[in-house]
C-alpha cells in the first residue's frame, strides 16, 4: 500500500514537471513568434530610445567643446561631460538646471560676476539677434553692446566697456585677433572666444 502511494506521488510529481516544461517552452515560442511577426510587419519592440542634444560649452570648463548628451541633462552633467570646472569657475550657478535643446553652454569666471550664460538653438545657428551683435551663433564684436559682450566667458562689463571704447576710436575691427589690442584681452582670454565672435 505504501509503495502505491509513493508510485502515484512520483507519477504526479512528473506530471508537474513535465506541465512545467510544456509551459514555459509554449511562452518561449509564443514570443519568438511575436518577434517575428512584429519584424514582418515592420514593427519593432523596442525601449524607446532616449532624445540626444548638442551643447557647445565653453569658458571656464577643462575641456570645452561640443558634447553629445541626453535631452534634460543638467548644466552639471554638461560640465562634467567636458572634465569639469576649472579652478576659477563660478561657483553661483544652478546646476541642476535642465537642457532641453541645442545650445551653448558658457561657463563665466569668478571675476566675471559669476553664472552661466545659455544661448539657444534657432535653426541652424545658436542665436540669431542682429540688434544686439548676435550673428549665427557668433557675437559681432563690431556692433554687439556690453550686455552681449558679457555673454563671453572672461568678458565682464569694465572690459565689455573697454571693447566698445576701442572700436568706436579705430573706426572698428578689422579681424578678430585685433580684439587683443584692447587693454586686459591678452591671448589666453582671447583662445577662450575666438570661436565665438566674428567682425562681419
Amino acid at each position: 500500500m505504501k509503495k502505491a502511494g509513493k508510485a502515484i506521488l512520483y507519477i504526479i510529481l512528473l506530471l508537474t514537471a513535465a506541465v512545467t516544461i510544456f509551459l514555459t517552452v509554449r511562452r518561449s515560442v509564443e514570443g519568438r513568434d511575436m518577434l517575428l511577426r512584429s519584424a514582418e510587419n515592420g514593427i519593432a519592440i523596442t525601449e524607446e530610445a532616449v532624445p540626444m542634444i548638442q551643447v557647445y560649452v565653453t569658458g571656464e570648463v577643462r575641456e570645452p567643446g561640443i558634447k553629445e548628451i541626453e535631452k534634460g541633462s543638467t548644466i552639471l552633467e554638461a560640465v562634467n561631460a567636458c572634465g569639469g570646472f576649472t579652478d576659477n569657475a563660478s561657483s553661483n550657478i544652478n546646476l541642476v538646471y535642465q537642457l532641453d535643446g541645442n545650445v551653448t553652454l558658457i561657463i563665466k569666471a569668478k571675476e566675471d560676476g559669476g553664472g552661466a550664460s545659455i544661448m539657444e538653438d534657432a535653426g541652424d545657428a545658436i542665436l540669431i539677434d542682429d540688434e544686439n551683435g548676435i550673428i549665427d551663433g557668433k557675437i559681432n564684436i563690431n556692433n554687439a553692446d556690453i550686455a552681449s559682450l558679457g555673454l563671453l566667458p572672461g568678458i565682464g562689463e569694465k572690459t565689455a566697456e573697454d571693447i566698445i571704447s576701442y572700436r568706436e576710436s579705430a573706426g572698428g575691427f578689422q579681424c578678430i585677433e585685433d580684439l587683443m589690442k584692447v587693454p586686459g584681452i591678452k591671448e589666453s582670454k582671447f583662445s577662450k572666444i575666438k570661436d565665438l565672435i566674428c567682425v562681419d
